[in-house]
């Protein structure tokens, strides 16, 4: 006989009366009963197994919120407690549920793929980023005709054109685009081998010159090289058919999405193009870019986040400050005497369709200092990234990464005064889906917090040891981080950090070889890292190095090759996107005059 308790039948709740006739009843029901029935009736319950509603027996609505207080490694793990717990947490409502949770815009992907396949998937790539090693591939600039890329059309040249590239490169979708030279780009991709140049409309004696901006799997997108940084040239991937279109101000930010792409001027106006499609200059009379009693960082300038699929869709982002008044009570006379200001990071992101806003939305960066004293008067600075560089194949954005500081380092705690003494970890980074819209935040703890970073790259001027900070990218969760040292001699060394979030429950990461740079002070400040599902790719300034998990250490380390040259490194040709911000004021120090008259007061009361 088993017996199985219903959990979800309503029972009225028990007294000490009804308990009390609960008992009468079995007393007078069991002395009606004769020796031989109570004999039968004992065997019963002997042999009965009493079966308790487990996980398996809740709701689906009912374990998604479990769900959601869960990482995802406890999530894995509670599917191999046992069988029972197996089936309850791979129903197709769950996963789906944590497909969403865990990891935002992968279902809005790929919408015909089951939830069991599409969560197998993300944790698999997520899984490859936990080996203890890596392995690296060096390739040398070559403008001429290469071994490793094929072309439809080959260049004339009869061989190999080794060159150095000293205008700084961009990857993106599994395409490396770089520049010999300001009046021609050469695009490599990295998965099929295909090698495609460009040339400016008149040709390369029309004496056009450009810098490149961004690229997606549909577009590559350059501006103008010289003054007054208005006119901007797009150029078709498949067709190398080329478009020109005018700004209404200086350029300063770009992103491109399959044939969409977003433009924002350093004097605030936003110009989407669509391949395709038409020119549009947004109308931001309407729009309310900034909280009240906020000011905008960064000039102003907006970040314009095309959508994957919608062509007609884009989001505007804004970085802005505000203070937050925060009351104290003081302990002399038990009132609330002052207030100390607080300075709040926010994020406005306004959805605009088909030229219309249609949604907007804010995301703050947590205050480290929530309780403060009133006596503390230690600064503390946010550094921050405002570059909302791609985060993952499924619409995500790092809207911000940031570090909570001094004037140039981490430290250890907040203070011993306020609340609370020690942080999660060093490290942040808010990110936003353009698929789901939502927003996630994640904190990084770092094992170098001598790490020096001023709120912008700074060259190696003098010898030393120091750590300085050169670029971060987020993918997957996972922190990428990339800073340099120089010795004696002058060599300079780039130093690549994974970090998982903290709390993510994942665990080991590669150990990355030290890449040896030209001995140059420029160089490693004009240095940037990128990431994506299969590598980690490093332009420099001699050719690229492409990095990949491996569960074996490769011989040796990476050396930036070189051939003679006279030119120099140029530096990075982007819109300043990187700052250093106050979080608390001092507050205004008491004069004596103004502490005795309090006195007074307190004492006549």
């Amino acid at each position: 006989m088993q017996i199985t308790t219903d959990q979800s039948v309503q029972r009225p709740p028990s007294s000490s009366s009804h308990s009390r006739t609960k008992k009468q009843a079995i007393d007078d029901f069991l002395a009606d009963l004769s020796p031989w029935d109570i004999l039968y009736l004992r065997g019963r319950i002997r042999d009965a197994t009493i079966v308790l509603s487990g996980l398996q027996d809740l709701p689906p609505e009912l374990i998604c919120l479990i769900l959601s207080c869960l990482s995802v490694q406890d999530f894995r793990a509670c599917r191999l407690v046992c069988r029972a717990w197996a089936t309850a947490w791979t129903q197709d409502s769950v996963l789906a549920r944590a497909c969403r949770n865990f990891f935002p815009g992968l279902l809005e992907t790929y919408p015909t793929t089951p939830g069991r396949q599409l969560f197998s998937m993300a944790v698999k790539k997520r899984k490859k980023w936990q080996r203890p090693f890596s392995k690296y591939t060096w390739m040398r600039w070559n403008q001429g005709v290469s071994s490793i890329f094929r072309e439809s059309t080959p260049p004339s040249a009869l061989g190999p054109i080794p060159v150095d590239s000293w205008y700084p490169s961009l990857y993106a979708k599994e395409k490396l685009a770089w520049q010999p030279s300001l009046d021609r780009v050469i695009v490599d991709d990295l998965r099929t081998r295909e090698r495609h140049r460009f040339l400016p409309p008149g040709g390369a004696m029309s004496g056009t010159r450009f810098r490149l901006v961004c690229i997606s799997d549909q577009l590559l997108v350059m501006r103008e090289a010289n003054q007054p940084n208005r006119k901007i040239f797009i150029a078709n991937l498949a067709t190398k058919e080329w478009k020109t279109i005018s700004l209404p101000g200086p350029f300063a930010t770009a992103h491109a999405e399959a044939k969409t792409v977003g433009i924002g001027t350093s004097t605030g106006q936003i110009v989407v193009f669509s391949w395709g499609g038409k020119t549009t200059q947004l109308d931001l009379t309407k729009v309310q870019t900034c909280p009240p009693e906020s000011e905008r960082l960064f000039g102003g300038v907006a970040n314009v986040l095309p959508h994957p699929t919608q062509d007609n869709v884009v989001f505007a982002v804004w970085a802005c400050s505000r203070k937050i008044l925060s009351e104290y009570i003081d302990s002399f006379c038990n009132q609330t005497l002052n207030k100390a200001d607080f300075t709040h990071i926010s994020f406005v992101v306004v959805k605009f369709e088909n030229g219309q806003p249609v949604w907007w939305a804010t995301e703050d960066i947590p205050n480290p200092r929530r309780h403060a004293n009133k006596d503390c008067h230690q600064e503390r600075y946010l550094g921050l990234s405002f570059a909302c560089r791609k985060s993952d194949n499924c619409g995500s954005f790092a809207l911000g990464i940031y570090r909570s500081q001094n004037q140039v380092q981490t430290l250890p705690g907040i203070c011993y005064g306020c609340l609370p003494a020690r942080r999660v970890g060093d490290w942040g980074a808010v990110t936003f889906n353009v698929l789901a819209q939502t927003f996630k935040h994640y904190e990084y703890r770092s094992s170098r917090p001598d790490l020096l970073w001023v709120g912008c790259t700074q060259p190696h001027l003098v010898t030393g040891r120091e750590l300085l900070f050169v670029d971060a990218h987020l993918w997957n969760e996972d922190l990428l981080l990339a800073a340099s040292t120089v010795d004696g001699n002058m060599r300079i060394d780039l130093h690549l950090q994974t970090i998982h979030p903290v709390g993510s429950g994942f665990s080991g990461e590669p150990r990355w070889a030290p890449i040896r740079l030209r001995d140059s002070a420029v160089h490693a400040a004009r240095t940037r890292i990128f990431q994506d599902d299969d590598f980690v790719v490093v332009p420099t300034i001699g050719g690229v190095i492409m990095f990949e998990p491996s569960d074996s250490p490769s011989e040796g380390r990476p050396f930036d090759d070189f051939v003679e040259s006279t030119d120099t490194p140029q530096p990075l040709d982007r819109w300043k996107s990187e700052t250093l911000i106050l979080i608390k004021d001092d507050p205004v120090p008491e004069s004596p005059t103004g502490r005795n008259a309090l006195s007074r007061l307190v004492g006549n009361r």
